[in-house]
């Protein structure tokens, strides 16, 4: 019976509510018997009371969030109560017991006195709590809307970084959109409450000046009794209804001013107020003050001191449990001598990214104006955008047997790279048209090689004019860092990533992931295919057609350097893209015919590195030939790229690979048609 009570409710409720709208209306129109009355304004102030309990037990506003929808139908549900009980006043028929109660006791004989609590209880309602909840409120709405494009970008921001996934930045852009939305209803909701007060007024007079109208003019009552009966119950449906509205504005202007509390505002105020011991001293001398102060009484001031101890009292031990539990916290976070294990888990822990550095460059990764963290995430989103996957964050740990100033950067545990820092001083790197030397420390740009001095300050402008490139030492860290992801990033990209990145690709491509993996395709697969990719800088950005490629062409290529070329060719363009000139042609090192005819042969009798150049000529040769000619391309600012037949690509890669990292080789497959090529220069077996 209980379960088939419940689903009647659950499918009901919405229907239940808008009973509960169109009955409020109906008592606007409607006579309401006075015992009916009697039990709407119990159950008004029932409301009210209860409202302002939830804004405090409430943990953030927006828990309440159907609070101005609340205020509406409350206010809407008084001024309908208003209306029955003038109706019943001025036909002079009994208004309840109610209403009656109220106004005995208040007004007690004085009508004067009851007048005046009435008013004072309005000009409480309207000047103080309704004006202040209604500034606040539009404060709130306006500030709110001018936030969000800023909190959409930090969420934006933070995913692009990997602190969130898609779901959880949803969550946040759904939380904003209903942050922005409960401020903008409770700028309106405010004015319902102003309103509210205003129409309390206005009726308090209508019945007033009705009411003495009907006992004089049609019930020939007495000056004196109709003043009697109609103020009487005038001022006590005045205050009977005023009660409850003074009540909700208060809980109006309790939500709409905790939005910083982090907790219920039973917890969080108590928890402020004692976090001051301080504060509670001075009141305590100043009410020692006024106790020793001839003819201020003695008792009053007494009990507040008592209670005002009491409250130090409070104060003092919970400042010192917080303290107490702070050094438990610091001393939790260093492993004890005793336990050995947590230690050793720790250092067989291996980060994916990490950066080691010297004391000496501390000032440079956690200083007051260091900007380390900033650009550390700007870096990760540039290699987003570039290569398509998501590096792991960087780790970075201050590491006593380095030296003072040195670095490295570790992948997995594996050193990468590293160099020196010079944190006071500017590195000026010699480009090759550099016309003197400077005053400094000589050596080299980590990212590029290239020679390079640490200067002064002070010779910044100097060495400009003399031709060096002056970078500072966080770009100089970052450039090499980001040299480092792009040049190995096939190292960072784990299985875990690849998994990562298929289950997001899943959720808007659910049959694609699904065809390929584990169809055709493991996970381990398609992580060696992107691994390739990646080692020559392809972008993987484009997944859903590296996927597409892969499940068209895994039914019959296995192998994953066949799979990659496949691929390559698919993202021909993007490839071309990547080294075009800004006119948008592509300067590219050819063969020549008879060394493109004898490579072509050697790879299609499947032979080595080594035997595939001792048939064709000295490696030595072919490889100062093209040394020569990337050199005059990179003087040119032209991206060095070797274009050859397709069967020849790879065996030439791997040739350049260990030597000549930098030099692209693509694939005559590889270029679309509508490419513009330019051959910069024929390369040759020999020098």
């Amino acid at each position: 019976m209980r379960e088939l009570l419940t689903q009647l409710w659950a499918g009901k409720r919405d229907l239940a509510l808008v009973v509960l709208v169109i009955g409020v209306l109906v008592v606007l129109f409607v006579p309401v018997p006075a015992p009916l009355l009697d039990l709407f304004l119990v159950a008004n102030t029932s409301m009210a009371l209860l409202i302002l309990l939830v804004t405090f037990f409430t943990e953030t506003p927006l828990r309440f969030s159907t609070f101005p929808t609340i205020l509406l139908l409350a206010t809407l549900f008084r001024l309908a109560l208003n209306v029955s009980a003038t109706r019943l006043i001025l036909e002079g028929e009994d208004a309840g017991r109610v209403i009656n109660a109220i106004g005995e006791f208040v007004v007690g004989g004085n009508y004067v006195v009851g007048a005046v609590v009435f008013l004072i209880l309005v000009v409480v309602q309207y000047v103080v709590v309704t004006s202040g909840a209604q500034r606040v409120a539009e404060v709130a709405a306006r500030f709110t809307l001018d936030s969000m494009p800023g909190k959409q970008m930090s969420i934006d921001a933070d995913m692009n970084m990997g602190l969130i996934d898609e779901r959880e930045a949803r969550r946040r852009r759904a939380l904003i959109e209903k942050e922005a939305n409960f401020y903008g209803a409770m700028d309106g909701a405010t004015k319902f409450v102003k309103g509210d007060a205003i129409a309390g007024i206005i009726i308090i007079l209508i019945n007033i000046v009705g009411g003495l109208a009907i006992g004089i003019a049609q019930l020939d009552l007495p000056w004196a009794e109709a003043v009697r009966r109609f103020t009487l119950l005038t001022i006590g449906d005045g205050i009977v209804t005023q009660i409850p509205s003074l009540v909700i504005s208060v809980a109006t202007g309790v939500i709409i001013t905790r939005a910083a509390a982090d907790a219920q505002l039973g917890t969080e105020i108590p928890r402020q107020i004692l976090a001051n011991p301080k504060a509670l001293l001075i009141v305590g001398a100043v009410l020692l003050l006024a106790l020793m102060m001839p003819g201020f009484p003695k008792l009053p001031v007494a009990a507040a001191l008592c209670v005002l101890g009491g409250l130090v009292w409070l104060s003092l031990r919970m400042v010192r449990e917080s303290a107490e539990a702070g050094d438990a916290t610091d001393d939790a976070a260093v492993p004890e001598a005793g336990k050995p294990g947590d230690e050793l888990q720790q250092m067989m822990r291996i980060e994916p990214l990490e950066l080691r550095h010297g004391a000496g460059l501390a000032s440079l990764f956690s200083g007051v104006d260091s900007d380390f963290q900033d650009r550390v995430a700007t870096l990760r989103r540039q290699v987003v955008q570039d290569l398509g996957f998501l590096i792991p964050r960087l780790q970075t740990t201050v590491r006593p047997e380095l030296p003072e100033n040195g670095y490295e950067v570790l992948f997995h545990g594996s050193r990468v790279g590293g160099g020196e820092l010079m944190a006071d001083r500017l590195l000026a790197i010699n480009p090759g048209g550099a016309r003197a030397k400077l005053d400094g420390p000589e050596t080299r740009d980590p990212a590029y090689g290239l020679p390079a001095q640490w200067i002064e300050t002070a010779q910044r402008q100097q060495a400009r004019q003399v031709g060096y490139t002056i970078v500072d030492p966080d770009t100089v860290l970052m450039t090499h860092l980001g040299e480092l992801m792009k040049r190995q990033s096939a190292d960072l990209l784990t299985r875990a990533s690849v998994e990562k990145m298929l289950q997001r690709m899943r959720e808007a491509h659910a049959s694609l992931v699904d065809e390929l993996v584990p169809g055709v395709m493991s996970y381990s697969d398609v992580q060696k295919v992107l691994q390739l990719l990646l080692r020559e800088q392809v972008s993987i950005r484009n997944l859903e057609a590296i996927l597409e490629t892969l499940v068209d062409a895994g039914k019959t290529v296995k192998g994953s350097e066949d799979l990659a070329e496949r691929v390559r060719e698919r993202l021909g363009a993007t490839i071309c893209q990547t080294y075009r000139d800004p006119q948008g042609d592509l300067h590219v090192l050819t063969l020549a015919p008879e060394f493109e005819r004898a490579v072509l042969a050697g790879v299609r009798s499947g032979e080595t590195r080594g035997a595939l150049f001792s048939e064709i000529g000295q490696l030595d040769g072919f490889m100062k030939n093209l040394v020569r000619q990337v050199e005059a391309m990179m003087a040119r600012n032209l991206a060095p790229v070797v274009l050859c037949p397709s069967p020849v690509r790879r065996a030439l890669r791997n040739v350049l690979q260990r030597s000549m990292p930098y030099v692209a080789v693509i694939g005559l497959n590889e270029v679309p048609a509508s490419q513009s090529v330019r051959s910069f220069a024929s390369l040759q077996s020999a020098a």
